[in-house]
């Protein structure tokens, strides 16, 4: 059933059976602190579809022309899944997430995605080329279920297998699976078309950690090739219930009958009410000494609690847990700075622990959808493969564009800007790596004082502790509470509540350093 309940809280969740699994507190790991619904204590199948073309169609024909290729996959695909009983759906960017509850549901999905979309395509004429839906991969496997959390994700082996398969081994237009997937199923009447085309490393190539993990869980792995003659009757582009009611202008785009006058302004009314300029900042975690999803989440979610107030002082929006618009780029760069600071001071010296990878930032349009995952456009995907492909070990890259409109700020004159290159979809491109200077204490105390002085609030002037640390905090988060606490030993005398700003800083800026980071940067001679 559609769980309309969880779609308005949660886009990117477009379907779930809540009579399957769990959702209650106790059948949860964390009691559902941070978990919304578990298939942990039954066998399911995952499903995880991809498409391609993003970087290129999104180049030549702008961002609403992709976002419609979406819509109209999803039109055209949600009636399979609900056709197949799947238990979940989820979206993310252009991929499917699925859970069934067998995997012959699953693999029988699979095929007819491919056989829809196909279908699809082979009805566009010649100079609509461009409107083929872009299905690339689908990745099936087996085993213990996978866990939601609230963000909408997916976590645990069976998922992330079907995952590695789906989007890093499955070849173009097939279906890839693991060898318990394909014994699951051989025999059964409607798989005795089927051929099996085992999976084979290509001479030379290598696989990253989380792909050779998934090898060796999964054992042998399989491409799908099933025969099919079935009716395929696909769906009008004004079909409802399928898409959000915001997507079916997009999905409207692909009528044969529009004509391109039409389309151009329709084109005009979706880009008057959608598109907007934005900073994005992205980043991903890592996490080590733990390959448990549950305690992973655990610790995602305590890290970015802890992100929240930094995010809520520079105004920034949170649309993923991972991706973070901001109006002002310098806004978006001071959030980083502070979230880097946060990350490395919060890390415990032995156990299980997480850090931020790297954090990526770029300026521009998006198109934002409210009410559905739609917050695309080039500077969310440059954003990402600065922050999640080409940073490491807690790097902020900057692309050459924000750079450009945060240079002179006064709150950023504490910051090195290393040039470097990066490669996004084998285009080398400039950008920069944000290094904290070598900064004297008399310096650091100036560049707020001078603030205060704009504000004509003179610095000798006694103020409330409280008031005082939520004023630095917000013009230099890269102090923490626990870091403020300690500046005010000794200053106030044993029972004031007021302190002075001058005292204060002399204090503070003479023992902390605004944004220390620990780890290396690079030599730039």
């Amino acid at each position: 059933m559609d769980s309309t309940v969880h779609s308005k809280k949660n886009p990117l969740i477009r379907l779930m059976d809540e009579s399957t699994g769990s959702c209650s507190p106790e059948d949860l790991p964390d009691g559902g602190e941070h978990m919304l619904h578990s298939w942990a204590g039954q066998e399911v199948a995952c499903l995880i579809s991809d498409m391609s073309g993003f970087t290129k169609l999104t180049r030549k024909y702008g961002i609403i022309h992709f976002a419609s290729i979406i819509a109209r996959f999803r039109q055209i695909t949600m009636p399979i899944m609900k056709k197949y009983g799947a238990l979940l759906v989820t979206t993310e960017a252009d991929s499917f997430n699925c859970v069934f509850p067998d995997v012959a549901t699953a693999l029988l999905a699979a095929n007819d995605m491919h056989r829809h979309v196909g279908e699809a395509n082979r009805l566009l004429p010649p100079e609509r080329a461009h409107f083929r839906l872009t299905l690339d991969g689908i990745g099936v496997d087996l085993g213990p279920g996978p866990i939601l959390d609230k963000a909408g994700k997916l976590h645990g082996r069976t998922f992330m297998n079907a995952h590695i398969l789906g989007e890093e081994l499955c070849t173009k237009g097939s279906v890839a699976l693991s060898s318990r997937a394909r014994d699951a199923v051989e025999g059964l009447d409607e798989f005795a078309g089927a051929t099996w085309k085992p999976f084979e490393t290509a001479e030379g190539e290598e696989h990253n950690e989380d792909v050779q993990a998934a090898l060796g869980s999964m054992g042998s792995v399989f491409e799908m090739s099933l025969p099919c003659e079935d009716e395929i009757i696909l769906p009008g582009v004004e079909t409802e219930g399928n898409v959000q009611a915001a997507l079916l202008p997009f999905a409207k785009r692909h009528c044969m009958e529009i004509s391109d006058a039409d389309r151009d302004a329709l084109d005009g009314e979706i880009r008057a009410q959608s598109m907007v300029r934005k900073a994005v900042l992205m980043f991903d975690f890592g996490f080590e000494g733990t390959d448990d999803p549950i305690v992973q989440v655990r610790l995602k979610y305590s890290l970015l609690a802890r992100f929240q107030r930094v995010f809520e002082t520079y105004h920034g929006e949170g649309l993923e847990d991972v991706l973070v618009t901001f109006d002002e780029p310098a806004n978006a760069l001071l959030a980083a700075l502070a979230c880097r600071r946060i990350a490395t001071k919060g890390s415990p010296a032995s156990g299980p622990s997480i850090m931020v990878q790297g954090y990526g930032i770029h300026v521009g349009e998006i198109l934002l959808v409210p009410g559905t995952d739609i917050h695309w456009g080039d500077p969310v995907n440059t954003a990402s493969k600065l922050g999640q492909d080409s940073a490491e070990d807690g790097q902020i890259i900057i692309s050459e564009v924000a750079q450009a409109a945060i240079s002179g700020d006064v709150w950023l004159t504490p910051y090195d800007f290393v040039p470097r290159e990066c490669t996004l979809s084998g285009v080398l491109f400039n950008a920069f790596e944000v290094w904290d200077k070598e900064i004297e204490a008399k310096d650091k105390k100036d560049l707020i004082i001078q603030e205060f002085k704009k504000a004509e609030v003179p610095p000798s002037l006694e103020l409330e502790k409280a008031t005082l640390a939520k004023v630095i905090t917000m013009l230099s988060p890269r102090f923490t509470d626990e870091e403020i606490d300690r500046m005010f030993d000794g200053i106030a005398g044993p029972g004031s509540s007021t302190i002075s700003l001058e005292a204060f800083l002399d204090r503070g800026c003479a023992k902390f350093p605004p944004g220390s980071c620990t780890r290396s940067r690079p030599c730039t001679s």
